[in-house]
């Protein structure tokens, strides 16, 4: 059972990146790139309210405006805007979230509220949560670098979490 809860988040068919930009050097960036390297086995919708476009693609202004199933959401905006993100994702029934911001439980207590809010959303709509404040998660068996890391690792026989 658990290891069909988690195929949305290693295997996903879709991904949505929150705060998507295009900006070089943003972490935005860093995901928009890292993910088109395996766009081919999956649909990259990006998301961001303040930009009609990114890389000359079109944008969703919330994850709820894209048609269809998302197995995987990836969110990069400042954590002030992470819970309206996460009840976004909670309607949507995405299959799975990866939190890359960080000022959530070790910033203080304002960000310990927000972080035990969104753990309790996530948990009650049962979505799996890689996060807060991570790299990410990659998977270079099926191409998948949901991560801002600035170089892939190539293909391999080892697995690392951290």
């Amino acid at each position: 059972m658990m290891k069909k809860i988690l195929d949305k988040v290693f295997n996903p068919k879709s991904v949505a990146i929150i705060g998507a930009k295009d900006d070089p050097g943003s972490v935005g960036f860093g995901l928009v790139k890292n993910l088109l390297e395996g766009e081919s086995k999956r649909d990259i919708y990006f998301v961001n309210p303040s930009r009609p476009k990114v890389l000359n693609r079109d944008t969703y202004k919330k994850v709820t405006d894209i048609k269809g199933k998302i197995d995987l959401v990836v969110i990069a905006v400042p954590v002030d805007f992470v819970i309206q993100v996460i009840n976004d994702c909670v309607a949507k029934k995405v299959g799975g979230v990866v939190i890359i911001t960080a000022g959530f439980g070790e910033s203080g207590e304002k960000g310990e509220r927000i972080e035990k809010d969104v753990l309790g959303l996530l948990r009650n709509a049962k979505i799996p949560l890689i996060g807060p404040n991570c790299l990410g998660i990659l998977n270079t068996r099926i191409d998948l670098n949901a991560s801002f890391a600035p170089i892939s690792p190539k293909k391999g026989n080892i697995a690392f979490l951290s």
